[in-house]
C-alpha cells in the first residue's frame, strides 16, 4: 500500500471506530449531537477520494470492459460480501425502526421548556424528560448508523481495491471457474 492509501485507510478505521463507539452509546440513551460536526469528516474522506478515483479508475483499464464485475469481485472474500449485505440491511432496519419511532420528526425543546416531537412545525407528541433523551438517542442513532455504513462500505471498498491491486492476487485461485 503506498502512503495515501495507508493514510485513507487509517483515517476511514478511526471514522468507522469514532461511529460506532457513537452508535452504541445511543442504545444506554446518550445523544452525542457532535456526530453532525462529526460528519464534516465526510467531506475531508470525499475529498481524498476524489483525489484518489482516478488513480482507481486508472487501474480499471487493465480489465476487459465485457467482464468487468466479474474480475472486481470474483476473487473478494465471501466475509466482505456478507458484510456489506448486512450493513446494507442494518441500516435501512435502523431508519425504518426509528422513524416509525419517532412518527417521521425530530424531538425539539420548545422556547417554553415543553419537550415534543415535530414534524414540519407540527407537535406529533408531547415527552416526558426520559422520552426526550431516548427520542434523542433514536434520532443520533439514525445519523450514526449511516455514518457507520459509509465508513464501512469504504473499508471494506479499501481492502478490495488492496487485494485487487497487490501481490495477494499473484497466487489466489479465483473461485467458481
Amino acid at each position: 500500500m503506498t502512503v495515501a492509501q495507508r493514510l485513507l485507510a487509517l483515517s476511514t478505521l478511526f471514522c468507522f471506530l469514532l461511529s460506532l463507539i457513537i452508535h452504541v452509546a445511543t442504545f444506554t440513551g446518550t445523544a452525542f449531537y457532535g456526530v453532525i460536526f462529526f460528519s464534516l469528516a465526510i467531506m475531508f474522506m470525499w475529498l481524498l477520494l476524489f483525489l484518489i478515483f482516478p488513480l482507481v479508475i486508472w487501474q480499471w483499464r487493465k480489465i476487459p470492459r465485457r467482464n468487468l464485475v466479474s474480475e472486481i469481485f470474483a476473487s473478494v472474500p465471501r466475509w466482505m460480501k456478507i458484510a456489506t449485505g448486512c450493513l446494507f440491511v442494518y441500516v435501512f432496519i435502523n431508519f425504518g425502526l426509528s422513524m416509525h419511532e419517532l412518527g417521521g420528526g425530530s424531538p425539539v425543546k420548545l422556547p417554553d421548556g415543553r419537550l415534543v416531537i415535530e414534524k414540519s412545525g407540527q407537535i406529533l407528541r408531547v415527552l416526558s424528560a426520559e422520552e426526550f433523551a431516548n427520542a434523542s438517542a433514536m434520532s443520533v442513532r439514525v445519523v450514526s448508523a449511516e455514518l457507520l455504513a459509509f465508513y464501512g462500505l469504504a473499508l471494506i471498498a479499501l481492502r478490495a481495491f488492496h487485494i485487487k491491486n497487490s501481490t495477494m492476487m499473484a497466487t489466489a485461485k479465483v473461485r467458481g471457474r
